[in-house]
């Protein structure tokens, strides 16, 4: 999400060294979100590789990583299940959409290095119980 046009400046650069722009398949972006605002961006990053797909002929769009991270004092686990939520009957709403999977990270909580104060994005527990994300991505 830091450089969001790059798959543009590449597909140009593309064009520029090989006279022809490259013959894809789909596209595939992953997001993840810890609040509100982050969850409308990734909605917003998302409407952007549908909007360039469709301009370029292409009619897949894979969202080939989301997760809603539980952080501690921003979005705890039911608010990033109600934001996975969202997030999911966005993907569904549009049929260019065609593949979406949930991200589940291995580390333990505390202990991540991109984010040291979010907890686990699993959708089971150490125990095979689904957690509050197990439950609403279940549906």
């Amino acid at each position: 999400q830091l450089a969001p046009n790059w798959i543009r400046e590449f597909r140009t650069s593309y064009f520029t060294r090989y006279g022809e722009y490259p013959n894809w398949y789909a596209l595939a972006v992953h997001c993840y979100f810890s609040n509100e605002q982050m969850m409308q961006n990734c909605i917003a990053l998302v409407q952007q590789y549908i909007s360039d797909a469709r301009a370029w002929g292409i009619n897949r769009v894979w969202v080939t990583e989301f997760s809603s991270v539980v952080t501690p004092g921003l979005w705890d686990a039911t608010q990033a299940a109600e934001g996975e939520s969202r997030f999911i009957a966005f993907l569904e709403s549009d049929s260019t959409v065609k593949r979406y999977a949930h991200f589940t990270n291995r580390v333990t909580a505390g202990l991540d290095p991109w984010c040291s104060n979010c907890q686990s994005m699993a959708l089971v527990d150490n125990y095979g119980i689904l957690t509050v994300l197990g439950r609403m991505y279940a549906k």
